[in-house]
């Protein structure tokens, strides 16, 4: 994009930032067997990230409990929101999507970077304040990035975002109180079953979630675990680490039949356990299904002793756990509020940079035909005496573009400044 189409595209920041939207849907409405109709696996994402030509920035924010698209459109592109997203998903999902209009939301402008903030700084997740979710946006954003999707616009919504969740995990205790969907689940388990220190508990899947639920497993003083993986090597790694045993996947009935708790976490594989896996038990088993899509059949809640909870089961021992941490809401909504003011100011110095570049550039190019006529009328000149005098006239005229230029980007920051970048344009001729 030239320089002058450029400053068209983006002398109204009100114009620029419309362009800009959020269309998802969530824990807060979306029931999990809505969300995970809509799970896309890695592949699915690529290629619609492939599929984005037409668009000028995307990014997909997917976890377990959200589903979000982050689009910035081109200009003249007057389709909705909603066409844009179905138009990239694969037949069945924008099927699927079409279907849970009831569910979907949308956010435009300075609404939806608001939106991503609140998410990132984990104000909108179902376990409020939770850590995850700020890795979760930035591999999003890390995604877009090496897709070639990241438009110069997204990127700076996307890092405030990093930011506002940054400062709120360091400036509040909003995420201090241990509370997460794999701390409630533990608590359930030994809500159900007494303290867990001595029962027998089964892991599957050794991702973040796995992982996370192991940690906390081991401080609750549990020692007989065991990790089910698709790749055991993954999951032997682990063991080894908290003294527990590893299993592959196609192993998961024999590694189950001893067990009384089971934490399913393989995010992204869909059913993994079904009847057929705990068929004929004598013992009650308690099995807390993490995932998104699920891992676990429902039918199991057929089997005599088998309770299931599925992570929407666990919103009431959720919203139980969270009295600290709601206290820290209003400072964190101060910081948010703090850092899409700043992005603003950041988004309207980006309306003057392209004036400010071709006035350096005209003020360059004038600098070296001045410097190449003056040196050639002094003959003899040493190499020194050239260099110093290269050196004077970039400082010349440096000093002399520094206060214009540093009011102008303190102006847009403060205001729109497009009168003052197109006073500029006709004084230098630019």
């Amino acid at each position: 994009m030239s320089d002058a189409s450029f400053l068209i595209v983006l002398n109204d920041l009100a114009v620029m930032i419309a362009r800009f939207g959020c269309l998802g849907l969530s824990h807060h409405d979306a029931p999990v067997a809505v969300r995970e109709a809509l799970c896309l696996s890695p592949a699915a994402q690529a290629r619609m990230h492939a599929r984005t030509g037409a668009l000028e920035g995307f990014a997909l924010l997917s976890t377990c409990n959200r589903l979000e698209f982050y689009v910035e459109q081109g200009a003249g592109d007057d389709r909705s929101l909603r066409t844009v997203v179905e138009g990239l998903l694969p037949p069945n999902h924008g099927q699927y999507l079409a279907g849970a209009a009831l569910y979907v939301y949308r956010h435009a402008g300075m609404d939806a970077a608001d939106h991503l903030a609140r998410v990132a700084s984990g104000l909108d997740s179902m376990v409020l304040g939770e850590p995850q979710i700020q890795g979760q946006v930035q591999e999003c954003l890390r995604q877009s990035e090496s897709l070639g999707c990241a438009s110069p616009l997204l990127s700076s919504v996307f890092h405030a975002a990093l930011r506002t969740g940054a400062r709120v995990r360091q400036e509040t205790a909003l995420a201090r109180s241990p509370a997460s969907v794999a701390s409630v689940a533990v608590d359930l388990a030994a809500q159900r079953l007494g303290p867990l220190s001595e029962r027998r508990i089964a892991i599957i899947g050794t991702g973040v979630m796995g992982r996370l639920v192991a940690k906390i497993l081991c401080g609750a003083g549990a020692t007989q675990l065991s990790l089910v993986n698709r790749t055991q090597s993954h999951a032997a790694a682990l063991a080894e680490s908290i003294g527990a045993q590893a299993h592959a996947l196609d192993a998961m009935e024999a590694a189950l039949k001893q067990v009384e708790v089971v934490f399913s976490t393989a995010r992204g594989h869909g059913v993994l356990l079904d009847e057929s896996h705990i068929n004929g038990r004598q013992d009650p088993l308690l099995i807390l299904d993490l995932a998104v899509p699920r891992n676990v059949d429902a039918s199991v809640q057929r089997l005599p002793g088998v309770q299931l909870y599925d992570i929407d089961s666990l919103r009431d021992g959720v919203d139980a756990s969270l009295g600290l941490r709601r206290a820290e809401v209003p400072k964190a909504e101060v910081i948010v509020e703090s850092e899409m003011a700043a992005l603003q100011g950041r988004l309207r110095v980006q309306t003057v940079e392209p004036v400010i570049r071709r006035l350096r550039r005209k003020a360059e190019a004038i600098r070296q035909e001045e410097l190449s006529r003056t040196m050639g009328y002094m003959n003899g000149l040493s190499a020194d005496d050239a260099a110093q005098l290269r050196y004077f006239s970039q400082a010349l005229v440096n000093k002399i573009l520094h206060e214009p230029t540093t009011r102008l980007r303190e102006r847009a920051a403060a205001k729109d400044a497009g009168d003052e970048a197109a006073l500029i344009e006709a004084l230098f001729a630019l």
